[in-house]
């Protein structure tokens, strides 16, 4: 049994750091998106996939994100995408706890404009 919550708790770890790596890459896009003034439909569609992808990491009870930097990452997501500089620091910061919390090497997060990461 032991050996079996071992395989279920390493699944479930690799699992969630897929939905970290997506949601990282849907971030980066939308860093992108606001950057280079995309289309709003074209930033709308990849901020919900961060969105959506990240409010999926609630139901892992093994999840190793807190609660609390559960609803931190809600918090700088945001209810919708914004054309400012302060949402831009907002998702850098989201991209950035995700980061810390899954040990993701900073080279894989990208840099400010949303480049060179997942």
């Amino acid at each position: 049994l032991e050996t079996l919550r071992d395989y279920r708790s390493q699944a479930l770890a690799a699992w969630e750091m897929a939905i970290v790596g997506t949601v990282v890459h849907y971030i980066n896009d939308t860093l992108q998106d606001i950057n280079g003034n995309a289309e709003l439909d074209t930033l709308a569609k990849h901020w919900s996939e961060a969105k959506g992808f990240a409010l999926s990491m609630q139901f892992n009870p093994h999840s190793v994100l807190s609660d609390e930097d559960f609803v931190r990452l809600h918090d700088l997501l945001g209810q919708n995408p914004q054309r400012t500089d302060e949402y831009v620091t907002a998702l850098i910061e989201a991209r950035t706890l995700l980061g810390n919390v899954y040990g993701v090497d900073a080279a894989n997060l990208g840099d400010e404009n949303g480049e060179n990461g997942w």
